[in-house]
């Protein structure tokens, strides 16, 4: 589902939008009154990787400023400015700024929905434009959950990752947000000198030397690995994790984030940034129905705006449930089927993933629809462009 960000101070525009679409958009809305530096509000508006940005209510200057931000971030995001009052020099100043159109704040419900058709189709072809030119991933922010232990969620996170890297090196990058308990590094074999205890204690002015504070898989994946204590999990603030998840993924096209069981305060915090959710569950009733309490839980307190996904693990098991009532049950269409595999113990304790081990299984098949799905291959030139055709 294409996404629609509101930057105002209140909720008007967001409730016209939300009439207007439907299900047809997700529709989320931020704000800050402490956004001083134009580099960290637009860091926040654009981590859910909207296709379009609505600035509501804001001052002519201000919209100026925060839509050509935006569009020297990500070109492929268009801008939307809505104002209380337009003049000419600044409808202007607000388009040649990367604006895509300028409406007054009181525009009808049809003038309104017609110019977000009009920014989500050029976007559309912006961005398609954007893939065939360049060699990296889709932008996106993918945030792997589960409310049991044991349903296969860090194999789910560090299969997808991998596979991604193995495509795209250097390109993409895995948190591990289980800040207590992470295992990520130990199902890839790593042994980190740093975490995510070190990186938050950097400021946002010193973004480039986050970096150091990662590790490097032999895919070409990046990690950031959980705390290697609970002491310092313990002294982890949710607002310094909020800023160095939002730092890295302004450096990272592709961020794969491993949650805890159930729903804590990291996990919100990823689910902030999110664009993608994957619900992972195995096909017993208790996993089940827990799938279902955590939406439940997650609607309840506005947490409804990014795709979700639902990967059902261990799938072939001969448990009593098909695939349908269980897609029934929790309310979402299971998109990736992984069948049980003797392999994911073994990869797991031997640091391999099996989606890139030498190990052939029934499983790495499905893995590989997962990969194929968030991280396509780049589509190669043909030749037969403009400058192909001039040179027949």
């Amino acid at each position: 589902m294409r996404s629609v960000t509101v930057v105002s101070a209140d909720r008007e525009v967001e409730d016209r939008l939300l009439e207007l679409f439907h299900d047809q958009l997700a529709i989320r809305r931020v704000w800050s009154e402490e956004w001083h530096d134009p580099g960290i509000a637009v860091r926040e508006i654009c981590a859910a990787n909207p296709s379009v940005v609505v600035l509501a209510g804001l001052t002519e200057d201000d919209a100026t400023v925060l839509a050509a931000a935006i569009d020297r971030r990500d070109p492929g995001i268009g801008v939307l400015v809505m104002v209380d009052e337009r003049s000419q020099d600044g409808v202007v100043n607000l388009l040649r700024a990367g604006a895509r159109d300028v409406l007054p704040i009181t525009a009808p419900g049809e003038e309104l929905q017609s110019a977000v058709d009009d920014v989500l189709a050029l976007v559309a072809e912006r961005q398609r434009s954007l893939r065939e030119r360049g060699n990296g991933p889709p932008r996106r922010v993918i945030v792997v959950v589960g409310p049991k232990g044991g349903t296969g969620k860090t194999t789910v996170s560090t299969n997808l990752a991998t596979g991604a890297a193995k495509r795209y090196p250097g390109n993409v990058l895995l948190i591990d947000l289980d800040t207590q308990f992470g295992d990520v590094p130990s199902a890839l074999g790593l042994q980190p000198e740093h975490s995510i205890a070190d990186a938050v204690s950097v400021g946002l002015n010193e973004r480039t030397a986050l970096k150091v504070f990662l590790s490097v898989h032999d895919s070409g994946l990046m990690v950031l690995p959980s705390p290697d204590s609970l002491a310092d999990a313990a002294d982890l603030r949710d607002d310094d994790i909020k800023r160095t998840v939002a730092a890295f993924i302004e450096e990272f096209p592709m961020v794969v984030i491993d949650t805890a069981a159930g729903i804590d305060e990291p996990t919100l915090v990823a689910m902030e940034f999110a664009t993608d959710v994957i619900f992972v569950s195995t096909p017993d009733v208790p996993a089940i129905r827990a799938v279902k309490k955590q939406i439940e839980a997650l609607n309840q307190i506005g947490m409804g705006a990014p795709r979700r996904h639902l990967v059902i693990n261990r799938a072939d098991a001969r448990v009593g449930l098909s695939s349908e009532e269980i897609q029934e049950t929790i309310g979402l269409n299971a998109d990736f089927l992984i069948p049980g595999s003797r392999q994911f113990p073994i990869t797991t304790n031997e640091g391999i993933p099996l989606i890139i081990s030498d190990r052939r299984d029934k499983a790495q098949r499905s893995l590989g629809e997962m990969v194929d799905f968030f991280a396509p291959e780049a589509q190669k030139s043909n030749g037969k462009g403009l400058l192909g055709l001039l040179r027949r």
